[in-house]
């Protein structure tokens, strides 16, 4: 019998190292690093224009992608879009559905406020294996330090959040708005906390319950299929809760917090990562309306306030704001 090696063979290496020498060669030159900016500038510039579009094409290519290269799919591994909404038409018909609720398709503000859950959800049920194949199973950015790698960026900002809050072995936390599951993984890990998801995407409790279920943390983790701005828990069910740029997509920020206020156990802590615009942006600069618009579209948000939009609408909910910080 003949052995297959699965190593490189010389030939290999002598390709990939001519690869290498002649990328190395092309980036320590001036005129071929302005010419990459420039390219890199004109497609910058397509994206902008269609980013819809875009958005769309990505995400069907790397459907095909993994459709074409995986021979088995579980709701714990990272699928294509291809392979679990089974038609590429199914992804065209939902950014329809999609893009006519932002400005680009002659939606409004009032538009996505009143179908906040039909949008959020279009958006995730899109989204979601994309985010997963791009960037892990922690749908948020975190502030990186030097030496850090991504990842380890993404842990250190949820064990933040959870020495913040307070967490200890044995508590109940809310995660509102979990996405697959995580930081809420993380945190149990990290603290010995039990913590309880909230998520309205039916899609992305299926795979957060799967992966908790296949990592053994079933008894620790869970998500519960549900809308956060009318929780199904009774009151003063939970030590403490976090929102990870979640509490974005509620088309009521403070009906959302009262939600969670009535739901936590007196003398808990609520602890939020929040998507806001900065003191500089100005709405009458078209630009600066422009540039908010994209990140709406690109993040499923109905709209987006200012930090002091989170503060008001945590204090008419009834928290006292203890700190209030841009990281």
């Amino acid at each position: 019998h003949t052995k297959h090696s699965t190593l490189p063979t010389p030939r290999c290496h002598l390709y990939a190292m001519l690869v290498f020498v002649t990328a190395s060669l092309i980036l320590s030159s001036e005129t071929a690093r302005t010419m990459l900016q420039d390219i890199f500038a004109a497609a910058s510039a397509v994206v902008a224009d269609h980013y819809v579009l875009c958005f769309v094409g990505i995400v069907a290519l790397a459907g095909l992608c993994s459709f074409f290269g995986r021979t088995s799919h579980s709701m714990t591994e990272t699928p294509g879009l291809l392979v679990l909404n089974k038609k590429i038409a199914d992804t065209g018909g939902k950014a329809s559905i999609y893009t006519k609720l932002h400005a680009t398709g002659g939606g409004s503000v009032q538009d996505r406020t009143d179908n906040c859950q039909e949008m959020v959800n279009q958006y995730y049920d899109m989204a979601t294996d994309f985010y997963e194949f791009g960037w892990g199973e922690s749908f948020h950015f975190a502030p990186r330090n030097p030496n850090e790698s991504f990842r380890e960026s993404l842990t250190r900002h949820e064990h933040y959040l959870a020495l913040k809050m307070g967490v200890k072995a044995g508590d109940r936390v809310l995660d509102m708005g979990c996405g697959v599951g995580g930081p809420m993984r993380e945190i149990a890990g990290f603290s010995g906390a039990n913590v309880v998801g909230i998520n309205n995407n039916a899609y992305q409790v299926a795979r957060g319950t799967a992966k908790n279920a296949k990592l053994g943390l079933a008894d620790q983790c869970s998500l519960v299929k549900g809308d956060f701005m009318n929780l199904p828990f009774e009151p003063e069910t939970f030590d403490h809760a976090y929102a990870i740029e979640a509490t974005c997509h509620a088309p009521d920020r403070t009906k959302c917090f009262r939600e969670v206020f009535k739901a936590m156990k007196p003398g808990g802590h609520f602890c939020v990562y929040e998507w806001v615009s900065t003191p500089a942006y100005d709405e009458t600069n078209p630009t600066h309306k422009e540039l908010l618009h994209g990140i709406e579209v690109g993040n499923g948000l109905p709209t987006i306030t200012g930090a002091s939009g989170v503060t008001d609408a945590l204090k008419a909910a009834g928290f006292e704001v203890e700190e209030c910080t841009d990281l």
